[in-house]
């Protein structure tokens, strides 16, 4: 078998001249393999059968009952049609991972253009002769909690529409639908069965709307999901797994964490955040955190968590000494959490996200001070601004904010007056308010014409209270990385034409300012025509990061280039991260106004492209190492903490690591909990924890800590 090699002839051709994946796919699919081999052929217990029932789309009814609707199942993945399947937690539309087809169709009914797909194994067998796979991760994959583990391809006998990247979700089939379908129709891919929002379908009659609106047919048994909840996703980084999405089989299963002398014995409800969302229920120092529940910005996502935290509370009999939230005031997690505390008459505290973000590792090691290096996105920031890349100095339940990327002006949705409740996606008459560039910069982007900053209107989530128009959120527009890398070559001075747009970043028309470090990324991989769009969130890093690992896989030589740190002393110490020198080396080679312009005639090679990836990513480890060290220098303290969304790129965190194990630090990042804003609620929990005893909150009040 061959391993997998992306080989930059092929890639070059693929560009610039548009060769059909069909022909690249073979280039690196060895001789010797075939769909069959793949195929399970191990007989299954009968009694396994039980209970399957297999509805006819066509036919709009109960076709087949037990085996045969098993097999019913496993023929129209043959013979390369989408169904809808029910599985632990909900449904899950499956179709043949060999049928490009197939997969566009499951693309199509999905409404998923880009985002990832999973592969379904009947043993690990088969799974290890296309993924390359640890020990570590055999042992992840085969346990009880039956996760999707990302594994790294080492050979391609699938179309590149499935997953075009280096990793892949790949689980094994232990439940009786996955195994009796592995059994009849093989390896299959398949992805959660959403409509409109975040929440996967897990009711009969629901899905069998949806199949009739989609024309496609459903496996299902004759029993009852109680509550919605997905498939765990594992990522191992430094030989360690890294849970990127916690849910099934390891959600709602209280926690001890290492005592901490700072910790009151108080029982706290922790709502964390809007995207990604979770709850935590903290009590005698055990920590119960949900599965991630979705975007509560959603009418049925909202109503849900509802639910599961009603029976949460009810079924425990749980009643908290006091509520922890985000400190975005218009967030709909503070929303439920306010309406909670009316109900209960608890005391609601309210944490910054990002010293959330920090705290949830510090949680985890038992840490009384640590350096915090939150680097995600974006949240609601204590200047109320959009902070994203910080540096903060946290003991016990306190932060200081010591540094952070430097400011980038940006447009965005600041005036939308949000809804008085979560909206219904379905009802497009309510669910969003649409605001195009037309009036004011429709001008300004036509005079760009070209495929780097195209102009597209902008579906705006309106979530900004009335009483709080002033505190900005991270602005749907942010997907668009063609945007967030105009903005920031305005902000760095690298782009000076008069357009109407650049005027109204350079006179504070209708601006936010962030610091978010995800966006640098977004603007790096639009800068190296990487990816230009987040259809889902991190597209355009994980692009970058993909980059990044092919040029060490080719053994190239990374491009170096820096940040430039500075430090203030007025009105408090700070260090400002500037990204000037970064993006003049990323644009090396061609001039700001050749990008925009679309007027490139040689553009990189894609080793050069693939090494100056690489050397981002490591710049970033650098600088992270070089801010720590001023911050121990300052402050004494030798543990830093790694946390946010951004820490799931494994090449940085692996380089970050290195760089400052070798510096002497200490260094902690999440283990038990997801990086990103699903680990919000613990350190929510940790932080009030801290802060609050009982006495405290006797009389305690409502404003934001």
């Amino acid at each position: 078998m061959s391993l997998i090699k992306e080989d930059t002839e092929i890639e070059e051709r693929k560009i610039e001249n548009n060769i059909s994946e069909e022909i690249i796919s073979e280039k690196i699919i060895s001789e010797d393999v075939t769909t069959e081999q793949f195929e399970s052929h191990v007989p299954i217990p009968v009694d396994k059968y039980r209970n399957f029932l297999f509805f006819d789309a066509s036919e709009r009814h109960v076709t087949a009952t037990n085996q045969e609707a098993v097999i019913r199942a496993a023929k129209d993945i043959k013979n390369n049609k989408v169904l809808a399947i029910k599985d632990h937690g909900g449904f899950h539309l499956v179709c043949s991972p060999y049928s490009r087809d197939a997969i566009a169709e499951l693309r199509r009914v999905t409404r998923k253009e880009k985002d990832p797909l999973y592969l379904m194994f009947d043993n690990v067998r088969s799974l290890s002769r296309i993924f390359l796979m640890s020990s570590l991760e055999n042992e992840i994959i085969t346990c009880a909690a039956e996760p999707i583990v990302m594994l790294k391809l080492k050979l391609r006998p699938f179309p590149l529409n499935l997953f075009d990247g280096l990793y892949c979700g790949c689980s094994i089939a232990n439940t009786q639908t996955r195994g009796a379908l592995c059994v009849e129709a093989g390896v299959f891919a398949y992805t959660e069965a959403i409509e409109y929002d975040n929440l996967i379908i897990y009711q009969d009659l629901e899905m069998i709307r949806f199949a009739n609106e989609h024309k496609i047919s459903v496996l299902s048994q004759d029993w009852v999901i109680p509550f919605p909840i997905e498939d765990s996703i594992i990522k191992c980084i430094e030989n360690k797994p890294i849970l990127i999405r916690r849910a099934r089989g390891f959600a709602m299963e209280p926690i001890k964490l290492p005592k901490n002398d700072l910790i009151k014995e108080i029982s706290v409800l922790a709502m964390g955040g809007d995207m990604s969302n979770t709850f935590c229920a903290r009590q005698n120092n055990k920590y119960t955190v949900s599965q991630t529940l979705g975007d509560l910005s959603h009418q049925r996502v909202y109503e849900t968590v509802k639910d599961i935290l009603r029976d949460y509370r009810e079924t425990n009999r749980f009643q908290p000494d006091v509520i922890a939230c985000d400190a975005h005031p218009g967030y709909y997690s503070g929303d439920l959490a306010r309406e909670i505390s009316q109900q209960t008459n608890t005391p609601v505290k309210y944490v910054q996200h990002h010293h959330a973000h920090v705290a949830s590792v510090m949680s985890e090691h038992s840490l009384d001070e640590a350096i915090g290096v939150a680097f995600d996105g974006g949240g609601c920031g204590g200047d109320g601004q959009i902070w994203g890349g910080e540096f903060l100095i946290c003991k016990g339940g306190e932060y200081t904010r010591a540094g952070h990327l430097a400011y980038t002006k940006t447009i965005g949705d600041i005036n939308g007056v949000r809804k008085s409740e979560p909206h219904d996606s379905s009802d497009t008459s309510i669910s969003s308010h649409t605001i195009t560039y037309d009036k004011t910069f429709d001008k300004s982007f036509d005079r760009l014409n070209n495929k780097l900053f195209k102009t597209r209107n902008i579906n705006i989530q309106s979530r900004i209270k009335k009483n709080a128009q002033n505190i900005p959120i991270v602005p749907e527009s942010s997907r668009d990385a063609r945007k967030t890398a105009f903005f920031h070559l305005v902000e760095a001075g690298l782009y000076n034409e008069n357009t109407k747009l650049a005027m109204a970043l350079k006179n504070n028309i209708g601006t936010i300012n962030t610091s978010s470090i995800t966006r640098l990324f977004d603007t790096a991989a639009c800068l190296l025509e990487l990816e230009n769009y987040n259809h889902f969130d991190g597209q355009c890093a994980q692009s970058l990061e993909r980059a990044a690992e092919l040029a060490i896989n080719s053994s190239l030589a990374r491009i170096e280039m820096d940040f430039d740190i500075s430090e203030t002393l007025e009105p408090d110490y700070m260090c400002i991260v500037g990204f000037i020198g970064i993006l003049r080396t990323l644009l090396s080679k061609i001039e700001p106004y050749d990008i925009i312009h679309g007027k490139i005639t040689n553009w990189y090679s894609l080793d050069y492209r693939r090494a100056l990836a690489l050397g981002f990513h490591h710049a970033v480890a650098k600088m992270i190492n070089s801010v720590c060290k001023r911050l121990r220098e300052r402050e004494e303290i030798n543990n830093v903490c790694l946390a946010g969304s951004v820490f799931q790129n494994k090449i940085l965190t692996e380089m970050t690591y290195k760089l400052l194990v070798e510096s002497g630090f200490y260094v902690f990042r999440n283990e038990l909990f997801p990086p990103n804003d699903a680990s919000l609620s613990v350190g929510q929990a940790y932080v009030v924890s801290q802060k609050n005893s009982r006495d405290d909150l006797k009389n305690s009040d409502f404003m934001i800590e």
